[in-house]
Formats: structure tokens, sequence, C-alpha cells
């Protein structure tokens, strides 16, 4: 552990509410990371997983998968984190939310699918529920096994996964935020 900068915790096929080894050992890990105030950046079910080992609620969004291409509005707190933005744009691929956030982790916004599409603390949790590391192309790719490549079935996610995003802003912001500029 002290061998590292930050720690990045990124996707996974599975909930963060199964009964799993590796989650639960996880979640240990992360709060050890957390009371040694080492960094940490959650990305999708890295966000939920943070957010739940630090005593928050994941379930799966009662209003279905967001998927492709989507907007947030930021929060006040996100509007000082983002500066001279009103919303981020990314890519995602999830169907589970963190529904109660840990009373420590300040929410970056949301959207009407998602109420808390990111979290922030001090200068060592960073989380989103939107995939900054996404290009159209491993989303059409994640799409297509979705929709087992019918694109007609998909086609309203097909058609918003080329829009532009906020990624390489987003990435700027995560390694300044961090300290890691």
């Amino acid at each position: 552990m002290e061998s590292f900068d930050v720690f990045v915790v990124s996707g996974s096929e599975n909930g963060v509410y199964e009964d799993l080894q590796w989650i639960r050992k996880l979640e240990d890990y992360i709060r050890e990371l957390d009371l040694a105030k080492k960094k940490m950046i959650g990305i999708c079910f890295g966000h939920q997983v943070i957010g739940h080992a630090l005593g928050g609620k994941v379930i799966q969004n009662p209003n279905g998968i967001e998927i492709s291409w989507h907007s947030f509005n930021l929060s006040k707190e996100g509007k000082e984190i983002f500066t001279g933005r009103e919303d981020i744009k990314l890519l995602y691929c999830h169907g589970d939310i963190v529904i109660d956030p840990p009373s420590d982790l300040i929410s970056l916004g949301g959207n009407s699918m998602t109420q808390h599409q990111g979290f922030y603390r001090g200068n060592n949790v960073f989380t989103l529920q939107g995939h900054p590391e996404f290009t159209p192309e491993i989303l059409e790719f994640l799409l297509g096994k979705y929709y087992n490549n019918n694109q007609e079935k998909g086609k309203l996610h097909f058609s918003t996964v080329h829009n532009e995003t906020d990624r390489a802003y987003i990435v700027d912001v995560i390694l300044k935020y961090l300290q890691l500029l």
C-alpha cells in the first residue's frame, strides 16, 4: 500500500450487493486505504463499491440500465470541482446505483436516471458512475454484446455513442484534484 500514490477501482460485471468473497475483501481494502488517507478513484463499479464500503447503500437502478451517452447536472459543489461547467457528458454502462451515499462523501450531481453520478471527499476520494476511460469503440463493443449485435434493437443507444463527451477534461480535473499534476 505504501508504494502507491493512488488506487483505481474500475468496473465489474458483478453487483456490489452480491455475496462474493472478492467483493468483501475489496471493501475491507478500501476501508484500509481510507483510514490511511490514500487517494482513491472509483469508476462505475468502483464508484459503487467505494460508496458501499464507506457506509452507503447500492441497489439495482429502479430506472433501468443507464447505457450509452448521457449527461448529468452538477451540484453546487460539483461546479466548484468542474469549474465553468453546468453539466458533464460521459458514456455509461451500468445497472446499479448508490442510492444512499455515505454522509461524508459529497455528491457531484445527478440526472433523472441516477441521482448520485459521482462523489468526492478531501483530496483522497473521487468517484464517477460514468466512464471517462470509454471510447465510442469500447461502448459499441459492449452495446453489441448487450443487444446480441442487433443494432436495430439498440438503435437509440447506438445512435448516441459518438456524441461529444467531456472525457479529456474529466481526466485532467481528476488528476489536478488528487494533486497528481
